[in-house]
C-alpha cells in the first residue's frame, strides 16, 4: 500500500471495483484499469436494417467508437460475414420526431443536478427521503 492510497482511504471508503474521484488516480484504481478486457472473446454484431439481420463485425470490439460502429452498421449489407436472425427483434426507425426528441431532452435537462456521495453530480429520479421522520414524500413521486 502506498502513501497516497493510506492517504486517500482516510478521504474516502471505497473498496473494491467502485472508486470515487478523489481515489481515481491511486494504484488500487489503476490496477482494475489495466486488467484485461472481459469481452474480448466476444463477437460483435451490428444489425443490417435491410436484411433484418445481425451481421458479423470482427472489426469491432467493446472499446470501439460510435463512429467506427456506425462505419460497421453502414458497410454490413455488403459484408460476407455470417449473419444472424433473431426472431422478434423489430426496429422502428425514426420512433420519436425530432420536436418529440427536443421535448424530452428539455424535460429530463429541467431536473437539478446533485451532488452525489462520490462528488459526482447526478440526476436524481428516486423517492425523496426524509430520513429523521422516517416517512415518504408521496407527493413528489
Amino acid at each position: 500500500m502506498t502513501i497516497s492510497d493510506i492517504s486517500n482511504q482516510s478521504q474516502c471508503g471505497c473498496k473494491g471495483v467502485r472508486f470515487c474521484a478523489l481515489c481515481e488516480s491511486t494504484d488500487r484504481v489503476l490496477k482494475l484499469r489495466l486488467e484485461e478486457d472481459v469481452y474480448a472473446n466476444y463477437e460483435y454484431f451490428v444489425y443490417d436494417e435491410n436484411s433484418k439481420n445481425a451481421v458479423k463485425c470482427p472489426s469491432l470490439r467493446s472499446s470501439s467508437t460510435i463512429d467506427e460502429i456506425i462505419q460497421a452498421s453502414l458497410s454490413a449489407k455488403y459484408s460476407d460475414y455470417p449473419r444472424l436472425e433473431i426472431e422478434g427483434l423489430t426496429l422502428v426507425t425514426d420512433f420519436l420526431s425530432g420536436s418529440e426528441e427536443n421535448y424530452l431532452m428539455d424535460m429530463i435537462d429541467q431536473v437539478n443536478w446533485v451532488q452525489s456521495q462520490s462528488g459526482r453530480r447526478k440526476q436524481d429520479y428516486g423517492p425523496k427521503v426524509n430520513f429523521k421522520q422516517k416517512k415518504l414524500k408521496w407527493t413528489r413521486l
